[in-house]
């Protein structure tokens, strides 16, 4: 299985790009036969408990999870 591991948002403060678009660009690097099964949301010290990326994830047949990135002394 492949995954970016560490993926913004406009949740983040350095993105401009939303999970949809971000899936849809991957669909982009699927059909060019780059082998990508989903992301991990990594948003800027916070993690998003309420939203839900699910119906996101089938439409896409990708996998979609959520972390944070911390600052750390």
């Amino acid at each position: 299985m492949y995954i970016d591991m560490h993926s913004h948002s406009v949740s983040s403060d350095d993105s401009r790009a939303t999970v949809e678009q971000y899936l849809k660009w991957i669909q982009v690097l699927r059909r060019k036969g780059l082998t990508i099964d989903g992301i991990v949301l990594t948003e800027h010290r916070k993690f998003d408990r309420d939203t839900d990326y699910s119906s996101l994830s089938r439409q896409y047949e990708l996998l979609v999870l959520k972390g944070s990135e911390l600052d750390t002394l």
